[in-house]
């Protein structure tokens, strides 16, 4: 069994990267002086070759490629090895100061969109470029161990997880080496199989170890590769940097010479003693990375199947579907949706019904909505009762599916029915029919936007007394709804929009922008009660998305510019007993299937008993005069 170095948990909060505007700039090709090349998906940095023991020393550093997965430029740390597994520090003034930074001294430069005020935050292009000078440390010494390490992944979201180092760098003239007396052991091909993971048994309790075997973790020219080891892509933080200063890795493995491993990794115990936070109960996934931790070694991601602490419950939002593919007629399920306006009921077929299922909806473009953004465990009866209070679904008929998080089909579409949501401003389409291909009418009609297309901009406020920082980029109205499905209340008063943000501070400086598509509207400052103001008149009265972002453009809330108009209720499919209704839905007037209750009657008669007590009240009132 190899040896496993040391367990820890781990954390990460990921942040929304978003880019600064477009430019035309080119992509950067290698520099003429000489370098070493680090290459990792599609992103490549070049490292100036040999550098200088002077005080003062600089060292050059190019780059490109280096973008999200939407296309937008990363968000990379640059730190400087002083041993394989060893990074500098900075100190004092010279420490990163930057929303993404997340106070880790060890960041030597951090490579931003936009960049930043602080001297050691440098500008990432929109293209994911850089080219760069930056300083070294003092103290080097001739034939001493440097090598520059690029990470990405930490800071967005949607950001691709990367981590590779440079080879040894010369330093003072003179290249590094190893002398550890350690002989090196057999090389295996690291061109050869894919790397994998398995996990022996997917289910075990707070506190156990979990068995995870391993192949293919080859090192380019030493044995086996060093690997770091995360739980749920950074989700538990480890309570101290003893293992790493970088306290996302749970556990470091030794993979044998031959690329494979054998190792029992403790977990958390459940409780906030020994993670942060606690580790939950339900279904967890490792992920497995190279690298970094290793000199040379080759740069790799791996994820690894579920596994279950206590009770299974999926814990993951599975991946969505495609919906012009999947959604035909013959993946319907025999789904059957009872609508009203304040709730759906979905029944689900008896035949290899799940026990927990997962609800979204896909607009028309087919682009997934989650108003439910959790799963659920499925009753006896197999009806779900989704709340409709304060859900705003896509216009015309969306599709309304149902997938399974059974243990080993976590994922799965269990089937899919259409919904009734607001009816479009302009449909020279009708609703659109009830199109079971996936194609069809859905796909010929053109996307329609949650809010109205913006014509015109609103304006700020309470704008900053100080200056503020470069706008930040805009997020997608896909991504804002991801982040935050609900709205937060607001208020108006006349043209006035006022908006309290939740867990804001008096001073804050946030951004703020109205879709669709996304336009921005410009800093506010928050007052002392964690409000700003904007004059909305210029949207002349539409119901549009007021989005709330932080400096970074990590989206913190949105609200309604003003309250959407209510529509009419079309039923996909009604029915009274736990059959699936066949043939097309048939379009109906305005019902709301939850009857006037006993306590209801009592309010109503009561109203009356009040209303008549003012009507005395006043006559007699008038008497008296």
């Amino acid at each position: 069994m190899r040896r496993l170095l040391a367990l820890a948990l781990i954390a990460g909060s990921a942040a929304l990267g978003v880019a600064t505007a477009p430019s035309a700039q080119a992509a950067l090709s290698a520099p003429e002086w000489a370098h070493e090349t680090v290459r990792v998906d599609d992103a490549v940095a070049w490292v100036e070759k040999a550098v200088s023991t002077d005080t003062g020393a600089s060292l050059r550093l190019r780059g490109t490629g280096w973008t999200t997965t939407a296309g937008a430029p990363s968000t990379v740390a640059i730190k400087l090895n002083k041993a394989p597994a060893a990074q500098y520090a900075r100190s004092g003034a010279g420490i990163v100061a930057h929303p993404s930074s997340t106070g880790d001294t060890t960041i030597w430069v951090l490579l931003a969109p936009g960049g930043g005020a602080h001297a050691n935050v440098r500008p990432m292009s929109a293209g994911g470029d850089f080219d760069i000078t930056i300083d070294l440390p003092s103290g080097l010494s001739a034939g001493g161990y440097l090598s520059v390490q690029f990470q990405s992944g930490r800071f967005d979201a949607a950001d691709r997880q990367r981590s590779i180092a440079s080879a040894p760098l010369v330093v003072g003239g003179t290249p590094w080496t190893d002398d550890s007396n350690e002989e090196p052991g057999a090389v295996c091909d690291a061109q050869g199989a894919a790397p994998s993971v398995t996990i022996v048994d997917d289910q075990v309790e707070a506190g156990d170890a979990l068995q995870v075997q391993g192949a293919g973790w080859c090192h380019r020219s030493n044995g086996g590769s060093t690997i770091g080891v995360k739980i749920d892509e950074g989700a538990y933080q480890r309570l101290n940097a003893d293992l790493h200063t970088n306290q996302t890795i749970w556990a470091i493995i030794e993979a044998e010479d031959d690329g494979t491993f054998d190792v029992a990794m403790p977990l958390p115990d459940g409780t906030t003693r020994t993670s942060k936070p606690a580790l939950a109960t339900g279904t967890h996934t490792l992920r497995l990375l190279s690298g970094s931790l290793k000199a040379g070694d080759t740069s790799r991601t791996l994820k690894s199947a579920d596994f279950t602490v206590g009770a299974y419950r999926p814990t993951a939002t599975p991946d969505p579907v495609e919906a012009t593919e999947q959604l035909t007629a013959a993946t319907r399920g025999g789904l059957a949706v009872d609508q009203s306006t304040r709730r759906l009921s979905v029944r689900l077929p008896a035949a290899d019904r799940p026990t927990w299922a997962f609800v979204s909806v896909y607009a028309a473009d087919g682009s997934p909505r989650y108003p439910w953004a959790s799963w659920l465990q499925v009753p006896a009866s197999g009806t779900l009762t989704l709340s409709l209070k304060g859900v705003t679904l896509p216009e015309g008929r969306p599709r309304l599916v149902v997938q399974r998080g059974d243990r080993g089909r976590v994922g799965e579409l269990v089937g899919w029915a259409r919904v009734a949501g607001p009816k479009p401003a302009t449909d020279a389409t009708g609703d659109g029919g009830d199109d079971d291909s996936g194609a069809g009418k859905d796909a010929a009609t053109p996307s329609t936007p949650t809010s109205p297309v913006v014509a015109a901009v609103p304006t700020v406020v309470d704008a900053p007394a100080q200056p503020v920082p470069p706008a930040p980029g805009l997020p997608t109205e896909e991504q804002v709804l991801a982040a935050h499905p609900d709205p937060i209340a607001s208020s108006r008063d006349g043209a006035t929009l006022q908006v309290k943000v939740p867990g804001g501070k008096a001073g804050d400086q946030l951004f703020v922008a109205v879709y669709n598509p996304p336009t921005a509207i410009g800093w506010v400052e928050l007052d002392a009660r964690g409000r700003f103001r904007i004059d909305i008149s210029a949207l002349a009265g539409a119901s549009h998305r007021i989005v709330v972002l932080d400096a970074a453009g990590t989206p913190l809330a949105w609200t309604w510019s003003a309250v959407p108009p209510r529509t009419s209720v079309v039923a996909d499919a009604v029915s009274t007993d736990a059959r699936p209704v066949a043939g097309p839905a048939q379009a109906a007037a305005p019902t709301d299937d939850d009857p006037i209750g006993e306590s209801d009657l009592w309010l109503v008669i009561a109203g009356l008993v009040a209303l008549l007590g003012a009507v005395l009240w006043t006559r007699r009132g008038v008497k008296g005069a």
